[in-house]
């Protein structure tokens, strides 16, 4: 059987080990026809390190079996001196120790052996740039904020996500910045060992592989960074923000698109979430206490640089007939139209509890609609065209 060749190139991928069963593993999954192990093979960490100082290396790939603890030790200052390089850990067992520490020294993947066969050129073509010196671009990003607590805005972030992709043909990145609940995961049926925290607390810089390798696949067409408090309820809490301004640029380069669930974060983290996205979703529902809030928050953003173009009010579970406050009379307290998703609550509970976003759940529903109408109109009005969209 032929295998396509991968577009990275084999030279620039060292290879640390003395097994020769893995050296054949990882020679036979980059399809390099028995040239790999004279090239680029090391056998202990001094000659990888000779072999760094010497020659450009995109991608490092450690076998830590012998001496899993030590190696790991020993493999933290080589990373830190060569940040260009992409260090993945070899190892014949999934422990989850040995992963967190891995991520912790800076390593950006942890492989066990028997899956390289299927998963190392995947996991290469992830890490590695497919040119000299080629970066992710930056992709826009989409900010979901709520007034209040169980008004839709985890629904709404992830179905745009799913419906942006849905348009574009590209990958999204659905990242969620509630550090309490962790709906996204809960609303997609997805489980995680790493997410977000440990994102913020990585030791090493943070780019947009380590937001790739971290994030959960869902689908062929989305990734999710999953909250704090998806992934270890136990030490889940407010959200680190000293980091966060690192981690938003990185965030950037992940995706063609990214979209922020980003409930109670405060006043200070949701305006730099704006003034970093190209527009801001502040879902409320139409009651006094969510209108009075939604304004208070809407304030506080324009006030702190965000353009006021840039901020979209969407008003969930819409039912003209049985509002508590008129649209109209909504519409006068911000100045701005009000976008209207309607009241379809049986959709909208069969896709949460099947895991799956509405296109896939109830495409033909009412809310569905609404949302993929209003997903249509931020990518026209707001990812495509650099202007801002005429006063409303």
């Amino acid at each position: 059987m032929l295998h396509p060749k991968p577009t990275f190139d084999a030279s620039q991928i060292l290879l640390v080990t003395d097994e020769r069963e893995t050296v054949s593993a990882v020679a036979d999954a980059l399809f390099t026809n028995g040239e790999f192990a004279g090239r680029c093979v090391c056998r202990n960490l001094p000659q990888l390190t000779l072999r760094l100082e010497s020659s450009r290396t995109a991608a490092v790939l450690v076998d830590i079996d012998r001496q899993p603890q030590r190696t790991l030790a020993d493999l933290e200052p080589i990373i830190a001196r060569f940040p260009d390089a992409r260090f993945v850990v070899l190892s014949r067992e999934r422990a989850d120790g040995l992963m967190i520490e891995a991520m912790q020294i800076g390593a950006r993947h942890f492989l066990v052996k028997q899956s390289i066969p299927e998963d190392l050129a995947e996991v290469l073509h992830r890490l590695v740039p497919s040119g000299p010196g080629k970066r992710r671009t930056g992709g826009p990003m989409i900010t979901v904020l709520s007034a209040s607590g169980g008004c839709g805005a985890t629904t709404l972030a992830a179905n745009i996500a799913h419906e942006i992709h849905l348009l574009s043909g590209e990958q999204t990145l659905l990242v969620d910045l509630d550090c309490y609940y962790g709906g996204v995961a809960t609303y997609l049926g997805l489980e995680g060992q790493y997410g977000l925290s440990d994102v913020l607390g990585h030791s090493a810089a943070i780019d947009s592989d380590l937001i790739q390798t971290t994030a959960v696949p869902f689908g062929k067409g989305m990734r999710v960074l999953l909250s704090p408090a998806s992934t270890n309820f136990r030490t889940s809490g407010p959200l680190a923000s000293d980091r966060l301004a690192e981690t938003i640029e990185a965030i950037s380069g992940a995706a063609a698109c990214t979209v922020f669930d980003a409930p109670r974060l405060g006043s200070a983290v949701e305006s730099i979430l704006a003034r970093a996205s190209r527009v801001t979703l502040l879902v409320l529902q139409l009651c006094v206490k969510d209108i009075r809030v939604a304004r208070v928050m809407r304030n506080a953003m324009i006030e702190s640089g965000v353009e006021a173009g840039r901020i979209m009010m969407v008003a969930n579970r819409f039912n003209k007939r049985h509002s508590m406050v008129n649209v109209e009379d909504a519409i006068a307290v911000f100045g701005e139209r009000i976008e209207r998703l309607q009241n379809d609550y049986k959709p909208a509970c069969v896709a949460l509890n099947f895991g799956q976003p509405l296109a896939d759940a109830a495409p033909r529903s009412a809310l569905r609609r609404d949302i993929a109408r209003l997903a249509a109109k931020i990518r026209q009005d707001f990812l495509l065209s650099p202007e801002l969209p005429a006063a409303r």
